[in-house]
């Protein structure tokens, strides 16, 4: 009776050492399933999970982990590079089970200007060699060998695109570079706000992400964020100014 005594506390000891473990190692198991998601969908740099809901062993035995916080830095979206995405999810499926029907998340999308003037090289050929300025009251674009300088509001617009209003320079002339005055945004993510600040501008988004017909969740096209929008020709950016 002793021993058996003994052997059953053994085995508790043991499982209760097991799940201390395995609720250690749940962000890093986490961290390891979102890696693995998100390269699925783009090329990402790094990604960790930050944080998430406990006791974290109860939603990893049943597939899903709850009040997940996911960080990414480097995330190629076609010609642009993001520079960090702060991602909150309320759940978020492990392996262990099947993937929710639809999976909301709430990211603020982190673009710094030296990014964005890597975009203007790509996007814009007609630029010899631009320069591009992130501010508060907005984006100055500028030409190293033209002594010329750019200037536009960045806002959000009623269909949920963002909108570059000129401050500086005639808007025919933004259209004759190559640049354009309103960027798509993909139709399945929803812009919640915008803020510029020195050196760089935070989009404020929230995504539905559904499930595919395999099980699999399907991807946002993050890629349409980097591959330029509607001219300027299609005549609904307003505003106009000289040359500086």
């Amino acid at each position: 009776m002793r021993t058996a005594g003994i052997v059953t506390g053994v085995i508790a000891v043991l499982f209760v050492l097991g799940l201390l473990a395995v609720e250690l190692a749940a962000t890093s198991l986490a961290s390891s399933a979102a890696r693995s998601e998100v390269e699925r969908c783009v090329e990402v740099e790094q990604v960790e999970v930050t944080s998430l809901g406990r006791p974290a062993v109860l939603g990893l035995l049943r597939g899903e982990v709850r009040d997940v916080r996911i960080t990414a830095i480097g995330i190629e979206a076609g010609d642009l590079r993001i520079d960090r995405v702060d991602a909150r999810l309320p759940v978020a499926p492990v392996g262990l089970g099947d993937p929710p029907e639809t999976l909301t998340v709430v990211a603020d999308i982190r673009i710094v200007e030296e990014d964005l003037e890597r975009y203007l090289v790509a996007r814009a050929p007609e630029l010899a060699a631009p320069t591009l300025a992130v501010t508060p009251e907005g984006l100055e674009i500028g030409d190293e060998r033209v002594p010329f300088t750019l200037g536009a509001n960045v806002l959000i617009t009623e269909d949920g695109d963002v909108r570059l209003v000129p401050t500086i320079g005639d808007p025919r002339l933004w259209s004759s570079l190559g640049l354009e005055l309103v960027l798509e945004v993909p139709r399945d993510v929803a812009l919640l706000g915008l803020e510029l600040s020195e050196g760089e501008l935070v989009l404020s988004t929230r995504t539905q992400v559904h499930a595919g017909v395999d099980g699999e969740l399907t991807c946002p096209d993050v890629a349409l964020l980097g591959t330029g929008g509607v001219p300027v020709a299609s005549g609904v950016a307003s505003g106009e100014g000289s040359l500086a």
